[in-house]
C-alpha cells in the first residue's frame, strides 16, 4: 500500500514540477508534456522504490516489537505455568496423604525437621496437611 501510495505521489509531484518548470522556460507544449510524462515515470519508479524500501523498514520494525512482545508474554506464562506446578504438586502430595496426615502431623513434622530427617516429599505433605488442617 505504501509502496504504491509514495510512487504515485512522488510521480504526480514530478509532473507537475516538470509543467512548472517547462511553462517558466518557454517552451513548446509538446516538449513540456513529453518532458512531464518522462518525469511522471521516473518519479513513480523512484516514489515505488523509496515506498518499498520504507515497507520493509516497517515490516522489520514490527515483527521486531511482536517477537519482543512474544517473548515477555512467554517468559510470564511460563512463570507462571512454574508456579502452577508447584502448586499442583503441593495439592497432589495433599490429596494423596490427607488421609494420613492428622492434626498431630504438625508436631511430628517439626521434630522430624529439626532431626533433619524428613525427605522432600515428607515436607511438602507436611505444608499439605497445614493448608488442609489450619487448626492444627
Amino acid at each position: 500500500m505504501i509502496t504504491r501510495l509514495s510512487a504515485a505521489i512522488v510521480g504526480l509531484l514530478a509532473f507537475a514540477g516538470m509543467l512548472l518548470a517547462g511553462l517558466a522556460a518557454g517552451n513548446p507544449l509538446t516538449t513540456i508534456l513529453q518532458r512531464a510524462l518522462a518525469g511522471l515515470f521516473g518519479g513513480m519508479t523512484i516514489g515505488y522504490v523509496g515506498g518499498y524500501l520504507s515497507q520493509l523498514i516497517v515490516n522489520e520494525s514490527v515483527m521486531r516489537m511482536v517477537d519482543a512482545d512474544a517473548n515477555v508474554e512467554l517468559a510470564q506464562v511460563t512463570a507462571k505455568d512454574q508456579q502452577q506446578g508447584e502448586y499442583e504438586e503441593v495439592n497432589a502430595v495433599a490429596d494423596n496423604s490427607a488421609q494420613t496426615v492428622r492434626k498431630d502431623s504438625k508436631e511430628d513434622g517439626e521434630k522430624d525437621r529439626e532431626q533433619g530427617s524428613l525427605t522432600r516429599e515428607q515436607t511438602l505433605a507436611v505444608r499439605a496437611a497445614k493448608r488442609v488442617f489450619p487448626q492444627a
